[in-house]
């Protein structure tokens, strides 16, 4: 959602083709609990890149279509990654974690995953079911809520 776009930088793809343009790309992934962002790029365009990346945080457009498509991207990749044998072994070792040891944090990470209202419970639904549009829109509308005041 970050990458779609910002008041002072409206284009849709404004950011990545900046970075293309001055030789360098960037990417991001999402883990539990925290996302992380990296790029590369020639040193004389850091500026203009951390310009738009930046803008991206301060007043991001959250255009309804973006979210749709961005909604349905997510759900493509949790719906691959629960189908890996990597990821399948990450949730034994961390039920492991949670089962030999004290750690509050393991405990409370576990107990959220499973809580049936949290996030990435609510992530299963496929696209293609009848509320997916829906939950689209309704997550524009947080996001909207939180960003767009």
């Amino acid at each position: 959602m970050v990458f779609m776009g910002s008041e002072a930088f409206p284009d849709e793809n404004a950011y990545d083709s900046y970075l293309q343009q001055h030789g360098g790309g960037s990417n991001a992934y999402t883990e539990a609990e925290q996302t992380v962002f990296h790029c590369d790029v020639r040193p004389g365009a850091l500026r203009g890149a951390l310009e738009r990346f930046a803008a991206q945080f301060v007043a991001p457009l959250c255009a309804e279509s973006a979210t749709e498509r961005e909604v349905r991207a997510v759900e493509s990749e949790f719906t691959q990654a629960a189908q890996s044998d990597g990821a399948r072994l990450l949730q034994v070792c961390e039920d492991y974690i949670y089962w030999s040891t004290r750690s509050v944090r393991a405990r409370t990470h576990t107990a959220a995953r499973r809580c049936k209202s949290h996030p990435l419970r609510r992530a299963t639904r496929r696209p293609s079911s009848p509320g997916a549009t829906r939950e689209a829109s309704s997550v524009r509308r947080s996001l909207a809520h939180v960003w767009l005041r």
